[in-house]
């Protein structure tokens, strides 16, 4: 009886972030920053598939200061320390619908996982273009029309797709820009080299950053 027990497969996320300013702009350091955003081997999480509503995040953020790279945190820490949801084997268990990466969108589907790209109005970067969910009741961004919202792809069990996008901030203290990468893996069997594949789905939001 068990062989016949459907698994759906779970989401795992490999999330990249990385920080630089307007004078670490050097060929050297936008090699290096490129490396840092390449997939890893990871630990894979143990328990997985018990909760449908939710995937599996490994969240990364580097820094370029002083010409040196730095890791600044793996599962980033709410203030005073505290954990912002429990570490599982490197990984964190999220839900879909309040995940923390900003700009994307995640929906489950039976089996398969519809991964969205969309503006979320951070940064000076605007992306305009077509809104899929524009007049559609009940959706995030129904009545805006100029906002750029759009499926990147779909995932089935076994496939895997790359996100990839930039932005620039300001503040009082002057600019400062951000590369982002989002690795998405469905699968029943994850292992440590999950993410180490050629991808299924590649989808690309990179404005040029004066």
């Amino acid at each position: 009886m068990l062989e016949n027990v459907k698994i759906d497969p779970m989401l795992y996320v490999l999330f990249k972030q990385i920080r630089w300013t307007k004078s670490e702009r050097t060929p050297e350091n936008a090699v290096r920053r490129q490396e840092c955003l390449e997939p890893v081997a990871v630990s894979v999480p143990p328990g997985s598939g018990a909760e449908t509503d939710t995937a599996f995040l490994l969240k990364e953020l580097f820094y370029v200061q002083s010409d040196d790279l730095i890791s600044e945190v793996r599962n980033r820490r709410a203030p005073g320390g505290r954990e912002e949801m429990p570490d599982i084997g490197g990984f964190r268990s999220v839900p879909l619908d309040t995940h923390p990466i900003r700009d994307i969108g995640i929906l489950k589907k039976d089996d398969s996982y519809r991964i969205r790209w969309f503006d979320s109005g951070a940064g000076n970067v605007r992306r305009r273009g077509g809104n899929e969910d524009f007049r559609k009741r009940g959706t995030e961004f129904c009545g805006d029309p100029n906002r750029l919202n759009k499926t990147a792809f779909i995932l089935r069990e076994g496939q895997g797709g790359m996100i990839r996008w930039n932005n620039r901030f300001s503040s009082y203290h002057g600019w400062w820009y951000e590369e982002y990468r989002a690795y998405f893996v469905s699968t029943i069997r994850p292992d440590s080299s999950m993410f180490l594949r050629d991808w299924d789905f590649r989808y690309e939001q990179m404005a040029l950053l004066h």
